[in-house]
């Protein structure tokens, strides 16, 4: 499959999932809920979130850049 039919598709998919999210999420009421909710909590969850992430790309960096091993 060519490069940008492949990145045509995965575009869809995606757009089509979060589409289907969104349509089932009430986000009146998620809106009110994080509204109604600690400030440091949410604080707190959005820098764990960064932090994990982060951390995450770094691994992946890390392994992608290792050299394989030569078959013996």
């Amino acid at each position: 499959m060519p490069r940008r039919v492949r990145i045509a598709v995965q575009l869809v998919v995606s757009g089509g999932v979060i589409a289907f999210l969104l349509w089932q999420l009430d986000l009146r009421r998620t809106f009110e809920l994080v509204g109604e909710s600690d400030v440091r909590y949410v604080v707190a969850a959005l820098g764990i979130f960064l932090a994990t992430t982060w951390v995450m790309a770094w691994r992946w960096g890390v392994l992608l850049s290792t050299t394989p091993a030569e078959p013996s």
